[in-house]
């Protein structure tokens, strides 16, 4: 039996170098955001700089055999028998639903600014409401919904130990009915929580983060488009739902969080509908121009046939700095083109979740500097950004790591200067994001 055992141990650790240099084992590749360590060429500099030791070591490291799948056994052991999460970003909450832990904080109150703060940026939404509505153009803000906040009952108690009576969102909803009742917005989150009430339908699956297919295109597209419909005194083509379907193999996004966690068995044993839709046709029916400025959420709109096709320009610029299409976008990003095309769309919308109404992708003060508004507030936060922009510009040229990083990102179509100034205005927005923490 000893034998046996230092047997089976012996080859447990000889297993990944089998699997790396004799015997290669298919492994799927991890999800995530992450990148490989490849080591360089050895250079006399590299060498005595020790980065190239550091590099080398760093790819021994990446290339180990059967990474991918140690790792995976490890998330599976504490998520199956601690109900603890690998990533730290992601909770295990009651009955298997996962959350992002910023959507917690957002739920709780934990992220919540001054009334003043506040009241800024729903003045400034009302502002750009004003001056768009002058030159004909229809502006709406969107509170998309919150898992957290839907599925509030099956957060972990800790969280809910100590929440404040107070959000961000209870908070703009409060300022907007009080001061601002002029302001257009749909409130998706209170929707949501309605339909929670009386559909039977999930809205969000277990394993995601995002409203899954089903609930966005049943529920928020209707709702959608009667109001741009009302809005133009036209009705879009109405859109029939078939070929209802139930299916444990969930399209993606449906389960993007649970993809993140890299367990070994990725089914949450929970069916999610999905349908197909047929359209009666409305030969009155005008195809507007419309522009999204929005987080991810919008991807499950943006992304499908079944909403595009009735508008003739679609445009989405995610977190207000990558614009799509691409094509269009490209080598257009002076403020004086952006200004000009936001001007010649027939709707503006800005949707956010609760963790991004606390900037609101800086949309409002970034507009209104290109509608010339003289605001101090807003040129007072511009000033300081390109500060801090320029602050980090100068730490790149004087940190050789960061730098050669950064290079490595480098494309035809991005150049370094491109590259650089990319990460300077990350780490800015960064900076803003622990802040408010």
């Amino acid at each position: 039996m000893k034998q046996l055992l230092f047997a089976l141990v012996l080859f447990v650790l000889l297993l990944p170098g089998i699997q790396k240099y004799i015997f290669s084992i298919p492994e799927p590749p991890l999800h995530g955001a992450f990148k490989l360590i490849k080591a360089d060429s050895l250079t006399k500099q590299g060498w005595f700089s020790g980065e190239f030791q550091k590099q080398y070591y760093a790819a021994i490291n990446d290339g180990i055999g059967l990474k991918s799948t140690l790792i995976r056994l490890n998330n599976q052991v504490n998520y199956s028998l601690f109900d603890l999460s690998s990533v730290s970003t992601i909770v295990v909450g009651k009955s298997g639903y996962l959350f992002e832990e910023s959507y917690i904080r957002a739920y709780t109150g934990k992220d919540i600014l001054k009334y003043e703060e506040l009241r800024k940026k729903i003045r400034y939404l009302y502002q750009i409401q004003t001056f768009l509505e002058k030159r004909g153009i229809h502006f709406l803000f969107v509170f998309e919904p919150s898992k957290a906040r839907i599925y509030q009952e099956f957060l972990p108690s800790q969280y809910l130990s100590d929440k404040n009576y107070h959000s961000n969102y209870s908070e703009y909803l409060r300022i907007i009915h009080r001061e601002f009742p002029k302001l257009h917005y749909i409130d998706a989150n209170a929707y949501f929580q309605g339909l929670r009430e009386r559909v039977s339908y999930p809205l969000y699956t277990k394993g995601g983060t995002h409203w899954n297919h089903f609930a966005v295109e049943n529920y928020f597209i209707d709702t959608l488009f009667r109001y741009l419909g009302s809005v133009q005194n036209q009705e879009f083509p109405k859109r029939i739902q078939c070929n209802l379907t139930w299916s444990n193999k969930l399209q993606p996004p449906d389960d993007d969080i649970r993809l993140t966690m890299n367990l070994m068995f990725q089914d949450d044993k929970q069916k999610t509908p999905y349908s197909d839709f047929t359209y009666v046709d409305n030969l009155a029916f005008k195809k507007p121009d419309i522009l999204v400025i929005a987080d991810s959420y919008y991807w499950h709109l943006y992304g499908t046939e079944k909403y595009c096709r009735f508008f003739n320009r679609n445009n989405f610029w995610y977190y207000n700095k990558s614009r799509y299409p691409e094509e269009y976008y490209k080598g257009n990003s002076d403020p004086a083109f952006l200004c000009d095309d936001l001007l010649k769309h027939e709707f503006v919308i800005l949707m956010a979740t609760e963790i991004n109404i606390t900037d609101l992708f800086l949309f409002p003060e970034t507009t209104l500097s290109w509608f010339g508004m003289d605001n101090k507030d807003i040129i007072s936060i511009e000033i300081k950004r390109q500060e801090r922009i320029k602050f980090y510009l100068n730490a790149i040229l004087v940190n050789p790591d960061w730098l050669k990083d950064l290079k490595s990102h480098v494309t035809p179509d991005k150049p370094l200067e491109k590259v650089m100034q990319e990460a300077a205005d990350y780490m800015v927005r960064l900076e803003l994001q622990k802040k408010k923490q």
